[in-house]
């Protein structure tokens, strides 16, 4: 008896280790800011905030209206029943969450993740090659892995340390325009740093800095992604649930019908 039970709890414990190593691989790779682009499209904005609208209006209406009404065809009887196929109020719910998640999405997705989906359509942008020393210094001001992304600048050669000015702690200037190109200085704890890109400078440089920053980005905020995502997984499944309960109506007609 007592092995069956450390059998069991040891079963829970690695589904447990299980759940926790694939939320922490969802989390650091796949559940990031650009794979909820998709689902924030126009024409599912507009479906969703429509419903959130409308479905309320319909539902209030239909209510002041018999659940089935007789009507004459050559004086033969015929039902039309006035209830919807669904369950509207699962369909607003879905709505609902819908609109609560795309608000989270609109207030904390970084701006440079939403604006540039890829280094295509920051290259179809026209920037000049200086110009991502601006999107480094705006980034460092909410990344919270300042660290990480120090390192992989560092280990590229993009941030040479700079023994000129006094280690004060955390700090980042803003980016000056000088001859031989756009500086960046910032610091951390430990030692201070420079960040310079010149005027036609490569884009293999200007896309590797890109990418570093997207990724550091993309990764940023996860209680508020994570959030997105759980809402906006639930209000598929509602919307689902709806579908279902439609299809099921129609097929359940046509079997009565037959």
């Amino acid at each position: 008896m007592w092995i069956e039970r450390d059998r069991n709890v040891l079963q829970m414990i690695n589904v447990c280790q299980q759940i926790t190593t694939i939320w922490e691989q969802w989390t650091r790779v796949r559940g990031h800011w650009q794979e909820l682009a998709a689902f924030f499209k126009l024409s599912a904005i507009r479906f969703f905030v429509s419903w959130f609208a409308l479905v309320p209006i319909v539902a209030h209406a239909l209510s002041e209206i018999p659940s089935e009404i007789q009507i004459l065809i050559s004086n033969n009887a015929h039902t039309i029943k006035t209830t919807l196929p669904f369950n509207w109020e699962i369909l607003w719910l879905s709505s609902f969450l819908y609109a609560m998640s795309l608000s989270i999405y609109v207030i904390r997705c970084p701006g440079f993740i939403k604006k540039y989906g890829s280094y295509g359509i920051y290259s179809e942008s026209k920037h000049s090659a200086r110009w991502i020393v601006w999107e480094l210094y705006y980034a460092w001001q909410i990344i919270g892995d300042k660290k990480g992304l120090l390192e992989r600048l560092k280990a590229k050669g993009y941030a040479k340390p700079l023994d000129s000015i006094p280690k004060v702690g955390n700090f980042s200037h803003e980016p000056v325009v000088a001859k031989r190109g756009t500086v960046w200085v910032f610091g951390t704890l430990s030692s201070s740093y420079e960040v310079c890109l010149k005027e036609g400078e490569k884009d293999d440089v200007v896309g590797d800095i890109f990418w570093e920053l997207f990724g550091k980005l993309s990764g940023s905020r996860p209680i508020s992604r994570n959030l997105v995502w759980i809402l906006m997984v639930v209000a598929v499944l509602l919307f689902a649930f709806a579908v279902g309960q439609n299809i099921y109506s129609i097929i359940q007609y046509f079997m009565m019908n037959r």
